[in-house]
C-alpha cells in the first residue's frame, strides 16, 4: 500500500495537482530501521515528510485534507472522531477491516480501495476526489463510556 500511495503522490505532484500539499507519513514507533530507511528512500526529494510517531496524531489528522491508511479499529475510530476524508485499504485476510471500511464508506467518510484492485493510478484518483470532498457529518455517539455512566446512575 505504501509504495502505491507514494507513487500516486509523486504523480499528482508532477501533474501540479497538489497545490503545495505535502504527504506526512507516520511510519510507526516500532518500525525497524531498515524499513524506515527504505521508506525514506522511496520518498526521495518529493513533497513528503516522514516521521516515526507523533503524540498529536489526532490534531494532525483533523487538519489533514485526506487520511490514507488500513482500516484498523483505532484508525477508524480516529476517522469518526475527526471526520477527516479518508481512503481506506483494508488489510487482506482481516474480515473486520473490510467490514469497518465498508461501514465508513456507507457513512460517506471514506473511499475504499480493495487490495486486490489497488494501483497507484486508482490511489491518485481517490486522493484527488478527497481534495474536493466536504467533511462528513455523521451523528454517531462516540462517548459510549459517558453514556453508560449516565445510564447506570439512573438505575
Amino acid at each position: 500500500m505504501q509504495h502505491h500511495a507514494l507513487e500516486a503522490w509523486k504523480q499528482l505532484n508532477q501533474d501540479n495537482a497538489l497545490n503545495g500539499r505535502e504527504m506526512v507519513i507516520f511510519a510507526g514507533a516500532f518500525i525497524d530501521e531498515t524499513h524506515f530507511d527504505a521508506l525514506r528512500d522511496l520518498c526521495g526529494n518529493g513533497p513528503f515528510r516522514i516521521e516515526r510517531f507523533t503524540s498529536d496524531f489526532l490534531a494532525w489528522m483533523k487538519h489533514a485534507d485526506v487520511s490514507i491508511s488500513r482500516a484498523g479499529y483505532n484508525t477508524c475510530m480516529n476517522l469518526l472522531e475527526t471526520q477527516t476524508p479518508s481512503i481506506l485499504v483494508p488489510s487482506i485476510g482481516m474480515d473486520d477491516q473490510e467490514f469497518r471500511a465498508q461501514r465508513l464508506m456507507n457513512l460517506g467518510i471514506s473511499q475504499v480501495l480493495h487490495p486486490d484492485h489497488f494501483s497507484a493510478t486508482r490511489m491518485a484518483k481517490a486522493i484527488v476526489n478527497s481534495f474536493d470532498k466536504p467533511v462528513s457529518d455523521h451523528h454517531l455517539a462516540l462517548d459510549g463510556a459517558e453514556q453508560t455512566r449516565k445510564l447506570v446512575e439512573t438505575l
